[in-house]
């Protein structure tokens, strides 16, 4: 059993919250698990929460001109998938 959740931000953004469950965890503790995950992404202000980041930079590095997306801490998947999309792509992220 899993839990998630979404939220559309007043700024369109759209963020989400997971937490696993087992045959011993009660389904509340595993929805209070994902809102709190939820929580900590809208805290953090960005616009694509930690799931998301490392999916649209083979999309920003494609697109012409300057690519712009507010996060908040880099996971290890967004930066392995910066160093691959910069060695495919040779652009420079920052």
């Amino acid at each position: 059993m899993a839990g998630s959740i979404v939220a559309v931000t007043s700024a369109g953004c759209l963020l989400g919250g997971s937490a696993l469950g087992d045959r011993s965890k009660r389904a509340e503790t595993v929805g209070e698990e994902a809102a709190n995950d939820l929580v900590k992404h809208v805290l953090h202000g960005g616009c694509l929460d930690e799931h998301a980041q490392d999916q649209v930079i083979i999309f920003m590095a494609l697109a012409s001109g300057k690519s712009k997306v507010r996060v908040g801490p880099i996971s290890l998947h967004t930066q392995t998938s910066i160093h691959f999309t910069q060695l495919m792509t040779g652009v420079c992220v920052t």
